[in-house]
């Protein structure tokens, strides 16, 4: 089975989640995690906010979604928790889910009303509208806090680093004879075992309790003694904790889950992972190194110390030279320092060099009045200031264009690296569903080789493999396929058909009189023609993006023994791959439209219309296309212009590019001998030279 844990998952590690889940692909999601691969399991480091979680779900086909809450976590205020909920279900809502779980926190069974329990409960009330809505499976398990030493917004991580850094003082908000209220990852994965082995037992809302008996006393006399200075302070009032009863530990009897840790008795073995993964003592050189660092405060206080006295002696010995004296090393000084360190270290520069300035005046028998009363005595000083003030704001503001470039191409970086990790991810959940294939039944061997021909980035390539791939298992030379470019288009065209039907079949047909067809399709079922209708197909299926219509497949006719629930679910089954890939194509797709089209048009460059045009022009000596190449002479329109004028003639699945000579070509699609000069009549009639060329010749 296909799990995605997302929200809270930096407590999840490699070995709870085998544990938990031993035979599934697991995906992982959350801003507490870091990019990373090991085995069947992926951890992405992405929120539910933005289209990369949207990608991640349209890439791969959960069957089960976890969702891990913020209040898992001890002290924590995520007011943004409802937020993340609707931002999750939303995406679900798209997606076929069989099982839906809300691990949150037992804070909501608290007697005391707070704005953690309500949002908890109006999370809660979401999650179970949703699944009845749309009747998915779930579970709501409430659960003590978690524990971790390696993840830094974690309680137990804060107290270890507090102690290990060396503070004086540690506040505990409990006292000393509270007990616990943690629970440790591996009875979590445990349960999570249990639960899915065992998942029609039980209710839809699920408690677990932890196996406490230390208190607080124990948490602070381990602290001191990792920290013999430290002073831990405890609370004077209990804090607000969930209140549980022996009758409501139903998992205990339904499950045979019981917890096996209390946290607070194996604290050592915590502090050991804390200093494994987390604290590793610098040597006397790299402190040194990092003190010194050319960009430290320290070393930029020791730059100006050494340098304001080395303009000092450099005046000193130089103050009896003729050429000499006509350098003026304090200005000099200043401009170093407001190049290097900007305005405002600019500016304590300039007052350091003005007060070295007055000294000097002083030096040869210059009194405030003079300094103060004659205007001309006031430049050097303005100039200094002046100095700073420029050299910084230009040093500043390359600074900020270096920041922004680096913070684009930073973003950039992430984008692609997470795309490839998308694209690695699906190519291993290909590989497995290979060797699945291979596994199974002599019947899905041919399903195997539909995997391999419809793996594709290039829809186009897609929809032509397609119609041998689908009449080569369906046994039918009768199949059509047509696309749905907008939720209010309404006309289907077609893209490529069996070459047995291509004559009798319209180029476009208007979807009115079709609405039983989409209807059913668009619930992902496969219609049948059971009244016989002669103008409708035998069979249609459809290929949903973002829950819109988007691709009719029709089977036109069908023979005797092609008339059961067998060829039925083999239409469903061959659909349902080709969905899977033509969508993640069309994503890929959107991720590059860059690189495609010229700026500001939708002209595409040559190479990419050139790569299309190849794979028509196969497509149609196959005979499952057809297709006429038109070429336009500008005429002195920019490409803007171009792009505005024949955006009005051509359709959507049309394609037009630019050759590096500066001619415009427009590839329509599904056009013939007996439609070539109407569609020629439409571009001559925008006042451009325009002729039908032979594709071979481009």
């Amino acid at each position: 089975m296909n799990t995605l844990i997302i929200g809270n998952v930096g407590y999840w590690t490699e070995e709870t989640l085998k544990i938990a889940f031993p035979d599934d692909s697991i995906i992982l999601c959350g801003t507490n995690c870091e990019d990373k691969k090991s085995g069947n399991i992926k951890w992405f480091k992405i929120g539910l906010e933005g289209r990369k979680a949207r990608y991640v779900f349209e890439t791969f086909n959960f069957e089960r979604v976890v969702y891990m809450s913020e209040y898992l976590t001890y002290h924590t205020v995520a007011e943004d928790e409802l937020e993340r909920v609707r931002r999750l279900l939303r995406l679900c809502r798209n997606s076929n889910i069989s099982q839906l779980i809300y691990f949150t926190s037992d804070v909501v069974c608290s007697t005391e009303e707070n704005s953690k329990k309500m949002i908890l409960e109006a999370g809660e009330n979401l999650f179970a509208y949703y699944a009845n809505q749309f009747r998915v499976d779930f579970r709501i398990v409430r659960c003590p806090f978690l524990i971790s030493p390696t993840l830094k917004t974690d309680y137990i991580y804060q107290l270890f680093h507090n102690a290990y850094s060396g503070k004086d003082e540690i506040e505990l908000d409990a006292p000393m004879e509270e007990i616990n209220h943690f629970i440790d990852m591996r009875d979590v994965a445990n349960f999570f075992y249990r639960l899915q082995d065992n998942w029609e037992v039980g209710d839809k809302i699920l408690r677990l309790f932890p196996r406490a008996k230390c208190s607080f006393k124990t948490l602070g006399d381990f602290l001191k003694k990792k920290n013999t200075n430290l002073l831990v302070v405890y609370a004077d009032n209990s804090a607000v904790r969930p209140k549980f009863s022996k009758e409501e530990n139903t998992v205990r009897e339904r499950f045979g889950w019981t917890p096996m840790y209390d946290p607070l008795e194996i604290l050592d073995e915590y502090y050991e992972e804390y200093l494994t993964l987390n604290e590793q003592k610098p040597s006397l050189r790299e402190r040194i190194k990092r003190k010194l660092h050319l960009k430290s405060w320290t070393m930029m206080v020791i730059e100006i110390i050494v340098g304001a006295l080395f303009v000092e002696y450099l005046n000193k010995i130089s103050g009896n030279s003729v050429q000499f004296r006509m350098i003026d090393y304090r200005l000099l000084f200043v401009v170093i320092i407001s190049t290097i360190y900007g305005t405002n270290i600019g500016f304590i520069a300039a007052v350091i060099e003005s007060i070295s300035l007055v000294a000097a005046y002083y030096q040869r028998g210059s009194n405030w009045l003079m300094l103060f009363y004659d205007p001309g005595n006031w430049m050097p000083f303005i100039l200094l200031f002046a100095v700073a003030a420029v050299c910084g704001y230009i040093k500043q503001k390359k600074d900020e264009d270096i920041h922004f470039v680096y913070e684009e191409n930073k973003s950039i970086r992430e984008q692609n690296n997470f795309i490839t990790q998308l694209y690695e991810q699906v190519l291993d959940y290909k590989n497995q569903y290979r060797k699945d294939l291979i596994g199974s039944r002599d019947g899905f061997g041919r399903i195997f080789e539909v995997v391999q021909r419809l793996n594709n980035t290039i829809p186009e390539k897609i929809f032509t493999e397609s119609i041998p791939v689908m009449e080569d298992v369906l046994e039918n030379d009768s199949i059509a396929i047509y696309s749905i470019n907008d939720p209010t288009a309404r006309f289907a065209r077609l893209e490529v058909c069996s070459t047995n039907i291509a004559a009798d079949l319209k180029k476009s047909f208007q979807l009115e009189g079709y609405e039983n067809i989409i209807e059913t399709v668009k619930k992902g079922e496969v219609w049948f023609n059971k009244d016989l209708a002669e103008s409708l197909p035998m069979y249609a299926s459809g290929i949903l993006a973002e829950g819109e219509l988007t691709v009719l497949i029709m089977i036109y006719h069908a023979g005797f023994g092609q008339t059961n629930n067998y060829y039925s679910n083999l239409i469903r089954i061959l659909s349902g791959l080709m969905e899977n890939f033509i969508v993640k194509a069309w994503d890929y797709r959107k991720a590059i439209e860059e690189r495609i089209y010229i700026s500001g048009t939708n002209i595409s460059n040559w190479d990419y219309f050139k790569e299309q045009l190849e794979i028509e022009k196969q497509a149609a000596s196959n005979q499952l296309v057809s297709f006429r190449l038109f070429k336009l002479d500008p005429a002195g329109n920019s490409i803007v212009e171009m792009d505005s004028l024949l955006q009005s003639k051509i359709r959507n699945n049309d394609l037009i590019g630019q050759s590096p000579d500066g001619f415009v070509f427009v590839m329509a699609s599904q056009v013939d001998a007996s439609s070539e000069q109407i569609v020629l009549k439409r571009f001559l009639d925008l006042g451009l030279n325009c002729e039908i060329v032979d594709p071979a010749s481009v």
